[in-house]
Parts: structure tokens; sequence; C-alpha cells
């Protein structure tokens, strides 16, 4: 029954049907073993799943941890997949406390790959990552590589969200290598169209668009095969946005309207969005704009009813907004959709759109102004039926023609004022108001050009517990303590230092270092300083302590040039940090 069960996640199409019955004599672990294959088949290949006990109670009657553990996990996962993420994410702590108890390791490992898919749909990209990594060490020793692949999968789609498009291929090719070289002879549909997908998208991202289409063309024929509806709906999406991208109108049309023709039995909420965001492309590929903003508002109507973030996929969809109305010249709603565009921005720093945005915004500023003036001439030739649609401009006619010398002095400051303010905002954090993570490449780059022989140190600084005190009081006095240690951060560094926040409750330090005891003097430093200094709020004292993890003596060349590299050996450094307790400071070896 063991092998019946790994084959059922690592082989599931080479199960026979003959194969699907439960012996009469099955011990309780035998019948946990055939209930957790069954529910597996279903998911990957779609096979009709058979009445079966609730397996936390049978694993409660029988004494058996593991499969309370696991049954557990089965449960997560379909909160997760039904966008119940809080819910699922509870539940995956259990599985993770239980499974630690009993020494389960890759079912721990399992459970924490489950947490990075959660925090993926509450768009926290740093948090996904931290969780891959742990799900990566935990499953690495183990004999279950289909897990491993399917962590470096997990790996890779984060570097996507980022357009990182080189080290997502890295991952990727890592995991389609452990996939198709294991001696297990993996046959898993929906692994295998998960993973052509992701090809297609970075093989795009390449510009390699016939490699792409091949991809997802393969990619679509796997998902039909599976269980999942939400891998069903996000593949004929997919490859509907990918056609029209290269010009295939008709055929992306086609799609799309097969996305929205999917059977939904679940009633997943906003699963019809992507069906929708595939039509909204479409259509402005297509040049039928009207019909674009409509498509586009039905996408964002479906997301609104789930509650996952969904960040990328509103984004993608205000530009299609923004695009369409600059195209109708609707410039008053391109702006709302600009303005709402700008705030996901400070909500998710890695988003790829940010020079675009700045290029949207003034291109717009340009546009309206000139629309403004040539209201001027064009007072009388109004028409009725336009009235209402130009409301927005009217507001300001009589004032225009009032001021006009002066308006155009002040936009034209304005303009200026609009440069500046957003190349700042561009590499500055909107809470803490430190450097963002688009500011460190140019740091780097001037380090490097500019003092080739300096030494620096670079640290990750994670604020201890800082999920359990933002549950306990609130997300606003949440951001008050990341204001709070970001400032006493800030104050305790020199000013050739650089200071980023790098996400969530994450920040990232590179500072110079003169002898070899430097670094652990700053860390030491940094750590008491924040130990030592609560937040204020009104009658209350609140503490914080921070861990950090870091390596010593690299050139700022060298930073740059192996950046992954020694990010993820400080990340190492801070996770043992963690492991021996939190509130220190690790330093790892470069050597």
């Amino acid at each position: 029954m063991l092998e019946f069960y790994f084959d059922s996640i690592g082989k599931p199409r080479s199960i026979k049907s003959s194969e699907l019955s439960l012996p009469k004599d099955a011990s309780p672990e035998s019948q946990a073993l055939y209930y957790f294959a069954r529910i597996y088949l279903e998911r990957y290949e779609g096979v009709p799943l058979p009445k079966i006990p609730n397996l936390v109670e049978f694993g409660t009657i029988h004494n058996l941890q593991w499969v309370i553990a696991e049954a557990k996990l089965n449960q997560a996962v379909e909160l997760v997949e039904a966008d119940e993420v809080w819910q699922g994410e509870l539940l995956l702590h259990d599985v993770i406390n239980i499974s630690r108890k009993i020494g389960y390791n890759s079912l721990q490992g399992r459970a924490y790959r489950w947490l990075g898919n959660a925090e993926v749909q509450r768009s926290q990209v740093q948090t996904s990552l931290k969780h891959y990594l742990t799900a990566y060490d935990l499953l690495e020793n183990s004999e279950f590589e289909i897990q491993i692949a399917m962590t470096l999968n997990n790996i890779a789609s984060l570097y996507m969200e980022l357009s990182d498009w080189d080290r997502a291929k890295t991952y990727l090719d890592q995991a389609l290598k452990g996939y198709l070289n294991s001696q297990e002879k993996y046959d898993n549909s929906l692994f295998l169209a998960i993973m052509y997908a992701n090809l297609s998208v970075i093989n795009f991202g390449m510009e390699k668009y016939e490699e792409s289409e091949r991809y997802f063309e393969e990619a679509a024929k796997l998902s039909m095969a599976t269980g999942s509806v939400r891998i069903k709906h996000n593949s004929v999406s997919n490859l509907s946005q990918l056609l029209s991208t290269l010009g295939k109108m008709e055929e992306s049309y086609q799609l799309a309207q097969a996305c929205l023709d999917l059977p939904n039995p679940q009633n997943l909420k906003g699963m019809k969005a992507s069906c929708y965001e595939a039509f909204s492309e479409a259509y402005l590929q297509d040049g039928k704009f009207e019909q674009a903003i409509k498509s586009a508002n039905l996408a964002l109507e479906g997301l609104s009813e789930t509650a996952s973030a969904e960040t990328k996929q509103k984004m993608d969809l205000y530009l299609v907004l923004i695009r369409a109305n600059q195209q109708l010249k609707h410039f008053e709603e391109a702006f709302n959709a600009l303005e709402l565009l700008r705030n996901l921005e400070k909500s998710f720093e890695n988003h790829i759109h940010g020079d675009e945005m700045i290029n949207i915004k003034l291109d717009l500023e340009a546009k309206l102004a000139q629309k403004e003036l040539t209201l001027l001439e064009a007072k009388n030739a109004l028409q009725a039926s336009e009235l209402e649609s130009q409301r927005y401009r009217e507001i300001f006619y009589f004032f225009v023609v009032a001021v006009i010398g002066f308006w155009l002095f002040r936009y034209i400051r304005q303009m200026n004022r609009i440069n500046e303010v957003l190349a700042q905002e561009n590499t500055t954090d909107p809470l803490t108001k430190v450097h963002n993570r688009r500011f460190l490449p140019n740091w780097l780059d001037n380090m490097a050009r500019r003092s080739p022989s300096r030494r620096f140190a670079l640290a990750i600084i994670d604020i201890d517990y800082f999920k359990v005190f933002n549950d306990q009081y609130g997300h606003d006095l949440g951001d008050k303590m990341l204001m709070h240690v970001a400032r006493i951060l800030d104050e305790a560094t020199r000013s050739g230092d650089l200071l980023v926040r790098w996400g969530g409750e994450e920040f990232v330090l590179l500072f110079e270092i003169s002898h070899a005891d430097d670094c652990a003097k700053t860390l030491d430093r940094l750590r008491l300083a924040v130990e030592n200094n609560n937040l204020e709020v009104d009658s209350d004292s609140m503490g914080a302590t921070i861990s950090l993890g870091a390596v010593n003596e690299l050139s700022a060349q060298t930073i740059k040039q192996e950046w992954d590299k020694w990010f993820f050996a400080a990340d190492q450094a801070l996770y043992d940090a963690k492991q021996a307790g939190r509130n220190q400071y690790k330093i790892h070896s470069t050597s």
C-alpha cells in the first residue's frame, strides 16, 4: 500500500483501474495510505473520489499522529485553493507542529511549501521565499524527489513574478532535471503541466515566442487531464493571453470563451476572473477598447470576491484600463486607474511596472494639459451627449481662461516636481522612509566603480515574532513598530552605510568594515539599539528584538556579481540565528 501511496503523487497516470480497490483485511495504517492516495489521484488526475471517512477522526481513533497531520495538510490545501488563506495557514502550523514532534520531515517540508503558496496568494513574496527555502532544507535529504522538484518550481515562480527570467529558469531547470532524471520515473500530469506553463512564461519573457507557445500548448493539454479546477482555468486563460500577444486573435478569443465555459463545481470564488482578464488583454490588443475596459472591470469584480491579494493580477488589469482609456481619450478614468495602480505598487515593492507607471503618468499629465488648452478654443463645439464625460474638464474651464498664463507656469513647475517626487518614491519605502530594493543596484554600481578596494558586510535583519505582534495588536501598531525599528536602525548606521527595507519585517544592510571584528561589533550594536529602545504608544511601552545574519569582507563588485550566492548565505545565517533562539546574530564565512 505504501507503493500505491507514493505512486499516487509521483506517477498517478501509471496506476491502473484494477488497483483502485482497498483490500478487505487492510490495517488502519494501510487504510489511511489508501485514502490519501485516492485524494491525490483525484487531485492530480481527476480520478473520482470514493466515500472516505474523516481522516482526522480516523487518525485520532487509531492513535496515528502522522494520519492526523497529513489529513490536516489536505484540509489546508483545500482551504488555500478555495481562497480561505488564513484558515489554511492555521492548519498548516498544526501540521508543522505535529510532524516536527514525530520526526516526519518530509511532511513538515510539504507543509512549509504550502505555507509559501499561501503567502504568495497574499503577495508576501519575501516571506513565501523563506518558507520555500525551509521546505527545501527539510526535503533535501529525503527520497521524495518530486516534492523537492515542486519546491524548486515554486521558487522559480517567485522569480517569474519579479520578471527575473534568468534566475527563474535556473530554478526551473533544476526542478525539471530532478523530475525527469529521477530513477522513480515520475509521471504526474498536473505538476508537469505547471512546469511547462512556467517554461512558457519564462521563454516569453526572454522573447522566445515559438518555444513559449509550444510549451503552453503542451501545458494546456496536460492541465485538462488534472482534477484541479484552478489549474484548468489558469492554463486556458494564460494560453489565450499568450496567443493575443502573438497576434492570433481568433484563437485567443476562442480560448478565453472556453475558459468561461469550464465547469466550477465547487463554486470557487473569483475563478472566472482570469477568463475575463484574457478577454481584456485580447480586446486591448485588437483595438476594441470599450470591450477591454468592460472585461477588465469584470475581472476586478471577480477578484474583489476573494480574500487573496492577487496584487500582480490586479496591476495588470489596471494597466489594461489605463491604456484602453488613454486610447479613448478618457483621461480622468485613466488617471483613476493609475492612482489605484500606484497604491498597489506601494504595497508590492517587487512588481515590474514601476518605470512604466512613471512614463504613463507623465504622458497623461501632458495630454491632460493639452486637452485643457484645447477646451479654450472648443467651448461652443461641445455636444450635449458629451456633457457628462466632459464634466471634469468643465470644472476647470473658467479657471483656465482667467489665469492661463499662471497655470502654464504652474504646470511646468509641477511637471518638474512630479519628476523629482516620482524618482524619490521609486527608491524609497513609503512606510519606513528608508530605501527600498530598487535603490540597491545603483548603489552597488557606484561603490564598485568608486571604491573597488573597500570591504563590506552584507546583513539581513528580521524583527522577531513580528507576525505574532501583528496578529495580536493589529496592522496599525505593526506599521508603527516597523517604522520605529527602521528609525532606530537608520540612526544607528553611518551615513555611508545602506539600509534597505527588503519586504515585510525584513531589512538588508550593507556597511563598510575595516577590521575583521567590525562586522560582529556592528551587528551587536544594532541588536542592542533595538532591544533597549521601546516603542511608546499612549501609556504602553512595547519592545522588540531583531535577529541578524551576515556575510563578511566582500567587495561591492563581488556582492553585485554574485548577489544570489551571498544573499542566500546571509539568509542562512539569519535562519541559524533564529533557530538558536532569536535576538542574536550569526556570521557565515565567505571563504
